[in-house]
């Protein structure tokens, strides 16, 4: 029974990883030295679409998983944040891919994504940082 339990928990927190956000500062560095994708939210707190997303595809363990393993991720929301030029959007949420040298490595993603659209543009993404 112990043993049961034990796994039962160890499950439970190995898949219950969230995504390591960080600040974008850091995540600059991070992706510069360990060769990552810098990936950025833009998003907003009231909206819809990003907490769909945010409860559902960014809490999938597959995505957060390969988020955590190529990327490094920065979050902004819209309505508090100050927020670099580089990543201003007209809506949320939208997400940006850069290389560890800055430059975009596809053209924004806007909207809310189900998890096998969204894994495909985390491939492309991972794909295009190769070439």
């Amino acid at each position: 029974m112990r043993v049961f339990i034990f796994l039962l928990f160890t499950f439970g927190v190995l898949g219950a990883a969230d995504i390591k956000w960080m600040s974008l500062e850091n995540a600059k560095n991070i992706a510069k030295e360990q060769n990552k994708i810098l990936m950025v939210e833009v998003s907003a707190h009231g909206c819809k679409y990003c907490i769909d997303m945010a409860n559902t595809t960014l809490k999938n363990d597959k995505i957060v998983a390969k988020i955590n393993k190529y990327f490094v991720p920065v979050l902004f929301f819209m309505d508090s944040d100050k927020i670099p030029q580089e990543f201003f959007s007209k809506g949320t949420p939208t997400f940006f891919f850069l290389d560890g040298k800055g430059r975009r490595l596809a053209p924004p993603i806007f909207g809310a994504w189900d998890v096998s659209d969204f894994d495909s543009f985390l491939e492309s993404a991972i794909k295009k940082r190769g070439e």
